[in-house]
């Protein structure tokens, strides 16, 4: 519990901090871009194509149609949640930059290592990044890193 509340605290501050960053409601057009943050554009092809990432990692994870159809209806808002996570990517690596925080290669690895024993292997532990945040299997280590 306690290292929930201070990943809140830290991600909330993150935010705050890089609130001036994010020009999404401004007046400057932006055309093309998802959202701006700290005068770096997100273009709605970049997102089209994440999405369309975890669209086919999830074609490829089902059985028949149906199957992919429920996990199309379980991740809805995949769209929105994808430029939610584009977005906070870039806020936390401004924020982790400015702190002068670095995450190694070898730390992420280690992370990885520990998730997919808990997990029951890579495999299971891909499957359950992409069904239980559309993170497609290609992205897995750079969610982690994050």
């Amino acid at each position: 519990m306690h290292r929930r509340r201070r990943t809140a605290l830290v991600l909330s501050a993150a935010i705050v901090a890089a609130a001036p960053l994010l020009t999404g409601c401004g007046s400057d057009a932006h055309p093309g871009a998802a959202a701006v943050v700290g005068g770096r554009r997100i273009t709605v092809a970049q997102l089209e194509s994440r999405v369309n990432e975890v669209r086919s990692a999830q074609r490829a994870a089902t059985k028949d149609e149906a199957q992919y159809e429920q996990a199309i209806a379980k991740t809805g808002t995949l769209t929105r949640d994808t430029l939610h996570g584009m977005v906070l990517d870039q806020v936390l690596d401004r924020a982790a930059k400015n702190e002068g925080v670095t995450v190694t290669r070898k730390d992420s690895q280690q992370m990885r290592s520990a998730l997919e024993q808990q997990a029951g292997g890579s495999k299971a532990l891909e499957t359950a990044w992409l069904q239980n945040y559309g993170v497609a299997p290609k992205r897995l280590d750079d969610s982690l890193r994050t």
